[in-house]
Formats: C-alpha cells, structure tokens, sequence
C-alpha cells in the first residue's frame, strides 16, 4: 500500500512539472522536458538509501550528471522551476536519508556495541 502511494505522489509530481513546464518554457517541449527531468530526480531519490553518504552523491548525481544531460538532450535553461524541482527532490531524499542513517546506526548500535 505504501509504495502504492509513493507512486501515485510521484506520478502527481510529474504531472505537475509538466504542466508547470508549459508555462515556463512554453509548449510541447516544456512539458517533455519536465516530464523528463521529474523523473529521472525522482529515480535518483533511491541513491538517498545508502547510509550516511546517499545524499551527497543523491545531490552531485542531480546537479552534476541529470540536469546537464537533460538541458543539453531538450535544450532548455536553468529556472526557478529547475531550481524547484531540484530542492523537492533533494529534501525528499535527506527525509529518507535521515530515516535510513538512524535505522542503520541504531542497528549497529544494537547488535554491534557501535556508537555507544
């Protein structure tokens, strides 16, 4: 049921980018590529699951591979919906990141003796 709704959330978010998109960037083209940047961030969100590092590399792989990729593939520019877009997904993944980092240290803590 969870993911269910994760993935109706995800679908709604897309959807909503896309539309956005239309405005921003005017026509066809914005919505595709809205609709491709939201989601391959929300793809990249799993990468916040690795403990203690997920969200750097989750932020680096957002910035530095996806968004180039995209604006280079559909030729659009950097906006405040990028921008956007950018920050939700990102605050998505440090919520998971900080639910894994505790669950992980908690663990270790448990049956290792770790962090005490």
């Amino acid at each position: 049921m969870n993911h269910y709704v994760s993935l109706n959330g995800t679908i709604l978010l897309t959807i909503l980018w896309s539309a956005m998109g239309y405005y921003v960037y005017g026509g066809m083209g914005g919505i595709t590529a809205m609709a491709i940047l939201g989601v391959l961030y929300s793809i990249s969100i799993a990468i916040s699951f690795i403990p203690y590092v997920g969200v750097f590399i989750q932020g680096w792989v957002m910035i530095y591979q996806i968004l180039p990729w995209v604006q280079d593939f559909t030729h659009i520019g950097t906006t405040w919906l990028t921008d956007i877009m950018l920050f939700v997904n990102l605050g998505c993944g440090v919520i998971l990141w900080c639910i894994v980092a505790i669950w992980v240290t908690l663990t270790l803590r448990r049956y290792f003796g770790w962090f005490t």
